[in-house]
């Protein structure tokens, strides 16, 4: 070959190397263009997650104020009606023992008869 040739082919070989770098930098560049879109889109992906995880972490710790509000205000109720069943017990007690005593007295009335307790009276007066 050549060497007038030779140069040519070189030369043509430089200039096919410098449009290779210059589609190399060119693919590089818009693959860095890509990148950072991509890049931009998922910070702001990541973002727009992150704020919904917030409210839904608001959400739900709001109701769980609200339902433990509940449980407290339920767990008083509970208490005003266990010391309210106590009191009702003790006076359906109270009652029993009166109606006992009740029964025991009408029984000895119904013992002395009609007028009874009169003559029984008149007869303690007298003594």
């Amino acid at each position: 070959m050549s060497p007038g040739r030779e140069v040519i082919e070189a030369l043509a070989r430089a200039e096919a190397l410098e449009l290779t770098n210059a589609n190399a930098e060119e693919s590089i560049d818009q693959a860095q263009a890509t990148y950072k879109a991509a890049s931009d889109n998922a910070i702001r992906w990541a973002q727009s997650k992150r704020a919904q995880a917030d409210t839904l972490q608001r959400r739900h710790e709001e109701f769980c104020k609200g339902f433990q509000s509940a449980i407290d205000r339920l767990r008083s109720h509970i208490d005003i009606l266990c010391r309210e069943n106590t009191r009702l017990w003790s006076d359906n007690s109270t009652l029993k023992s009166d109606n006992t005593t009740l029964r025991s007295d009408n029984r000895k009335l119904q013992a002395h008869g009609p007028g009874g307790i009169r003559k029984k009276l008149t007869i303690a007066r007298s003594s």
